[in-house]
């Protein structure tokens, strides 16, 4: 896997001309480009912006995000989710764990009080966010959030060649009743 990092002008992204058809974000915060969880079925691999066969092999990491989203967050003038995470990368795969990025984000999140509610969803196949678990239950505390894992099959061969960098099914099911039973929404796409 070749890591890469970059520095962007805008971390935050608003949602302009709708929110989205799947998922009920008005806002999305995505530190990584690209995923590891490799995914035999991701719409990821169709993105103009990936060329080569890169995806699945190159990451790019937004370093400064955690000093943009701070500022960034400070702009918004109206309620609505933050879908933390994108289509085509995961918010938890294994580089999440040396960067914390969307911890910071999380983080910021909480103590951030604009007046109004700023609810979170993350979408994931990825272990690591049973580590941000009691952060994530005071966010659903205080304005709500959503803790998604997306499962392809049922079966755990299956699973492993469909989505060879994820979490066991086990695993994902063991943080979403873990994650309901700290009060936090959840789901499964």
């Amino acid at each position: 896997m070749i890591y890469t990092e970059t520095s962007v002008k805008n971390y935050l992204r608003k949602n302009c001309q709708h929110i989205d058809s799947w998922f009920c974000d008005s806002y999305q915060a995505s530190p990584y480009k690209g995923c590891a969880h490799n995914c035999a079925y991701c719409d990821g691999r169709s993105e103009s912006y990936y060329y080569d066969d890169r995806f699945g092999k190159e990451i790019e990491i937004k370093a400064n995000a955690a000093e943009l989203f701070p500022k960034e967050i400070k702009t918004l003038k109206e309620p609505g989710y933050i879908f933390v995470g994108s289509g085509i990368t995961d918010p938890y795969q294994p580089i999440e764990a040396k960067y914390r990025l969307i911890r910071q984000t999380l983080q910021t999140i909480l103590k951030t009080d604009l007046g109004f509610p700023l609810p979170v969803h993350i979408l994931t196949k990825g272990k690591l966010v049973e580590d941000d678990l009691p952060l994530i239950a005071k966010i659903a505390q205080k304005s709500g959030a959503i803790l998604s894992f997306s499962i392809a099959s049922d079966d755990e061969k299956t699973r492993e060649w469909m989505e060879p960098g994820a979490a066991l099914l086990a695993d994902r099911y063991r943080i979403l009743s873990k994650a309901k039973k700290m009060g936090i929404a959840t789901g499964i796409m």
